[in-house]
Parts: structure tokens; C-alpha cells; sequence
């Protein structure tokens, strides 16, 4: 498939919220920070941070062919961890808790907010809906890992990270986010992430559109002969009958300005030596390319 320039975009959370590690239901849905990982001996739970972004700014039918997401990581107990994307595969919500302080700890689960049982809570006891398992559902295979040890930003960009993407923008139903885990096995692996503010996760969507077929057609169109003598025609595809011609000499003057249709001829005879420029221009989709006169 052909495919124009790319676009970059850039996107905030639409929605966000940390899952604690408890019988009851608790969330963060409107404090300011994600966790995830293990937490210190004394309490020795797990975080698991949720993050989605509104795609539907992009068209459907474009490709995209990098994804990045950036995280700034603002408090930690630990040392140098994985942290790891793994695709969310049911949907999710974010309620009014917001647990004030650091935010380690949580509080009690709001209406629509995810918590450790429920993908979306009735309250800190009852869910709407139930995860299938707990603790979320999500793919086991990570999307993307990267290393985090102290304070700043940290990037998360992979192939997988594409592949979630370009699905979510072609099928936007599918669009849970990520599930953001650290290492869980053993030891302490808790690190807090920024979730607004100035150091709110961005991601970074680089993708192309596809070329009309005027577009992709023009794109070859070329002056037969070149070098030019005296009459000279254009090649166009068969799928472009009519095209407006502008021709400028070197000094940027329009020498010539016609309609085109195919077999058609152009007189340059009294034209002096030199580069022209040829201006196409079908439906607004305009192409530009050089010839000799000699």
C-alpha cells in the first residue's frame, strides 16, 4: 500500500486508575498517581496501574508504524525494576476515589472504578462487574518492558506497542489501554508514576495515511520528451483524463497555463533554453516536476 508522509500525535490518558491488592475494593481513579509492583515486607501487596488513551482522532484506515509511551516515575522504595505494558482485554472505569497524601495506600472504590475484584465497583464491597480473574485480565505476554531504577522519565516503544495500537484505531471497541505491572515475584518493586499534571503519561503515535488514487497516480506523471526540442506532451495514468497545467521559468514567472487531456500537445518553440518548472494540479492534488528546454 502507498502511504503519504507521517503524522505524529500525541495523547494524555483518557482515563487512569491503580489497582490494590485487597479483599475489599479499593482504587485511586482520581488521585494524581499510578503504582505498580510489590510493596515493602510490612505490607507486601501488589500495585497494578491501568491507563487508556481516546485514539479516535486518528482515522481507521491509517498504519501506524511507531508507538512510544512516556511515564515520569516520581517516588520509589526500591531499586531498578522491569516494568511492563501487557494489553488490557476488557473494559474498565475510573471513579471519584482519590486517596489523597502519596497515594500508596489507596481508598475505598468508587462508583465505576476498577479495583484488585471488580473491572468496574458498585462500592468498597460490591462490583458492577467482576474481572474474570483477579487482579485484572489482561495478556500475561508483556507489549513492551523497560528498566525503571530512580526519579525521571522513562520510555516504553515495541513492535507489540504498534501491533495494540493499530488495533485500537482500527477497532476502537478493542481500546482497553494497558495494564502497567512491575516485577511481582519477590522483593520490593513499587514505584509511583506520575497520572496528570505537568508530568502526565504521553503517548506518542506515529502513523501514515493512504494515497488516493489521483494522488499515488500523479506522483508519476513525468514530460515526454525531456530534454524538450520544441512540442512536448505529458505522461498521465489512464485513471486521470484532465489535468490544469501551470509553467513557470526559472525566474518563477508563469510562462504557460492550460487545461491538459490526455494525448495532447504543448508548443514550447518560442520558449528560450533553460529549466521550467510544471505545475499539475487535478482535484487539488498538485505536482510539481522539472524539464530542459534546449
Amino acid at each position: 500500500m502507498k502511504v503519504n508522509a507521517q503524522t505524529v500525535d500525541t495523547f494524555t490518558p483518557n482515563k487512569y486508575n491503580t489497582l490494590y491488592e485487597s479483599t475489599s475494593n479499593i482504587s485511586n481513579g482520581s488521585g494524581s498517581f499510578l503504582f505498580a509492583g510489590r510493596t515493602a515486607p510490612m505490607d507486601n501487596k501488589l500495585r497494578r496501574g491501568l491507563l487508556q488513551f481516546d485514539l479516535s482522532s486518528i482515522p481507521t484506515n491509517a498504519t501506524v508504524t511507531e508507538a512510544k509511551l512516556t511515564l515520569f516515575m516520581s517516588r520509589s522504595i526500591a531499586g531498578s525494576t522491569n516494568v511492563t505494558l501487557h494489553k488490557t482485554l476488557v473494559d474498565w472505569g475510573q471513579g471519584t476515589s482519590d486517596a489523597g497524601g502519596q497515594e500508596g495506600a489507596g481508598t475505598t472504590s468508587t462508583m465505576n472504578d476498577a479495583s484488585w475484584n471488580c473491572s468496574f465497583s458498585m462500592n468498597g464491597s460490591t462490583c458492577i462487574t467482576s474481572w474474570t480473574s483477579t487482579g485484572g485480565d489482561f495478556n500475561t505476554s508483556a507489549s513492551a518492558t523497560t528498566s525503571v531504577s530512580g526519579i525521571g522519565s522513562y520510555e516504553w516503544s515495541s513492535t507489540n506497542m504498534i501491533s495494540d495500537v493499530q488495533d485500537w484505531i482500527s477497532n476502537t471497541s478493542n481500546n482497553f489501554g494497558w495494564f502497567l505491572l512491575a516485577q511481582e515475584s519477590n522483593g520490593t518493586t513499587a514505584k509511583r508514576f506520575d497520572a496528570s499534571g505537568t508530568n502526565a503519561p504521553i503517548l506518542e503515535v506515529t502513523y501514515s495515511m493512504p494515497l488516493s488514487i489521483d494522488e499515488f497516480s500523479l506522483n508519476n506523471f513525468y514530460v515526454k520528451p525531456n530534454p524538450v526540442k520544441s512540442v512536448f506532451e505529458l505522461n498521465l495514468p489512464d485513471s486521470i483524463k484532465e489535468v490544469n497545467v501551470s509553467i513557470y521559468n526559472i525566474l518563477g514567472e508563469e510562462i504557460y497555463k492550460s487545461n491538459y487531456s490526455l494525448n495532447s500537445k504543448i508548443d514550447s518553440s518560442n520558449w528560450t533554453s533553460g529549466i521550467y518548472l510544471i505545475r499539475v494540479n487535478t482535484d487539488g492534488n498538485v505536482k510539481t516536476k522539472r524539464f530542459l528546454k534546449l
